[in-house]
């Protein structure tokens, strides 16, 4: 393959490195996006062929970004009050330029303003146009989340950004709101107008959760 592009993302315990679509048998030359600076294999990379990565040593000159600046769905400059960024975590990171998505594997986790949300794998997917501003976020297997005082959990959730809109399907969807559970195949949640539908119908049956007071939900 030729042109390949690379992020190395740096983690607090480890050396940043970048996943390759393929293993390769070889790598014959790395250089930076205006193919102007040739970068020395040992010194600036190390090739993990087993892993199909290249991993930035200490002192390299490559450059590297952290998952928290990939992850941000802030923009350049925080918004008015200060709400804070999308951050995401899990035990590999992969992001693919081409795409504009995030992918965390094993344990990921993503925390923001649109809630909070563990899974078996999360993508998020920025909008066109080159900046951070978060498009949608993808949680599959073992889905849970928490939005505000609300619980839902599930085999699949999409969140789309333009409208606020969470769809999760499972078998079933499990969703809490104030003591009050909601079931089905497919629930579709308005954020912010707090309208929910139900296999395609608005939710009108509930059951109660308990009695009195709810039991706070698990960490």
């Amino acid at each position: 393959m030729h042109g390949e592009s690379i992020v190395f993302v740096a983690r607090h315990d480890r050396p940043a490195e970048g996943c390759l679509l393929f293993a390769p048998d070889a790598v014959l030359a790395v250089t930076n996006a205006a193919a102007d600076v040739t970068y020395s294999e040992g010194a600036d990379y190390l090739v993990d062929p087993g892993a199909r990565r290249l991993v930035r040593p200490a002192g390299s000159r490559m450059p590297a970004t952290s998952p928290e600046s990939i992850a941000s769905a802030d923009g350049a400059a925080p918004p008015p009050g200060g709400q804070r960024g999308t951050i995401a975590r899990g035990e590999s990171m992969q992001y693919e330029d081409a795409a504009r998505t995030a992918t965390y594997t094993t344990a990921a986790r993503m925390s923001g303003p649109q809630g909070d949300l563990a899974a078996d794998r999360i993508a998020l997917v920025l909008a066109d146009g080159g900046g951070r501003t978060l498009e949608r976020i993808e949680g599959y297997g073992a889905v849970h989340a928490r939005i505000e005082a609300r619980e839902a959990k599930g085999a699949r959730l999409t969140h789309l950004a333009s409208d606020g809109r969470y769809v999760l399907t499972g078998t079933p969807v499990e969703f809490t709101e104030n003591c009050r559970l909601t079931t089905g195949r497919t629930l579709t949640f308005f954020g912010a107008a707090g309208r929910i539908i139900v296999d395609g119908n608005d939710a009108t049956r509930t059951t109660t959760k308990g009695g009195g007071r709810c039991a706070p939900p698990p960490n």
